[in-house]
């Protein structure tokens, strides 16, 4: 991942999860609307996603968005992002838009390295 962590999507990427989820595959939030947030992305119970079940417009069940195989939040993520733009996440704004912001990947790269299946590659570049 350190190899291609030099393009620009893939900070504003990391950037992203790292302020939603503090990169923590199983994080779950509970929202003001009866709703939750799920895994890396915090991808939302109302539209995207059923509890229980497959269901929402990723057609996905929620819970499948709280393990550490992150190819499926990958894939909702990316329709999110095609169909809202990164105003749906909203630390985008506060923290990641603004490039002085974006972590330095020549230290993160450092800390440690993600598996293929915990790697946001994927989204990032894809």
């Amino acid at each position: 991942m350190c190899l291609k962590a030099r393009h620009p999507k893939t900070k504003h990427g990391i950037c992203l999860v790292e302020h939603e989820s503090n990169l923590d595959t199983t994080k779950v939030t509970r929202k003001g609307n009866e709703s939750k947030n799920y895994g890396l992305f915090q991808i939302n119970s109302k539209d995207y996603c059923s509890e229980g079940r497959k269901g929402g417009q990723c057609k996905m069940k929620c819970e499948d968005f709280s393990n550490d195989d992150i190819s499926d939040d990958i894939a909702c993520a990316r329709m999110i992002q095609k169909q809202e733009g990164f105003k749906y996440w909203k630390g985008w704004d506060r923290f990641c838009r603004n490039p002085q912001n974006l972590p330095n990947l020549g230290v993160a790269c450092h800390l440690r390295s993600l598996s293929a299946v915990r790697s946001a590659r994927g989204f990032i570049t894809g």
